[in-house]
């Protein structure tokens, strides 16, 4: 860039926005030219070499086993509810129970994640 303007920094919070008009054939050859890439990153990159920021995609992931993951997510706050609510009302809590409440979570998702990695 040697018209004399400052190197943009890619790490500078990007704050303001540019809206464009297109029609649909154009949008759609923009995003094919895009790849990997947003559209904004690769406009930016077009306009000033500005260096891009890969996406990461996001990995496929079983409904059943986030079901699951959401169950024992679900059980833990009950369970730290309850937990919270005997001791403000200061009742006796069973540490044993707690603990075997606490391993049965542990396990199940311990089996969950045994059934899911490759």
């Amino acid at each position: 860039m040697g018209d004399g303007m400052p190197k943009p920094n890619p790490r500078a919070l990007r704050s303001k926005a540019i809206h464009i008009r297109c029609s649909d054939v154009e949008l759609v050859e923009w995003r094919r030219k895009a790849g990997p890439y947003s559209l904004s990153e690769y406009l930016r990159l077009q306009l000033d070499n500005a260096p891009a920021i890969k996406r990461r995609s996001v990995p496929e992931v079983d409904s059943r086993l986030l079901a699951a993951v959401a169950r024992a997510g679900n059980n833990l706050n009950q369970f730290s509810r309850a937990m919270n609510a005997d001791r403000r009302q200061r009742h006796r809590i069973n540490a044993i129970a707690v603990l075997a409440e606490l391993v049965v979570i542990d396990r199940t998702l311990r089996g969950l994640l045994k059934e899911h990695i490759r």
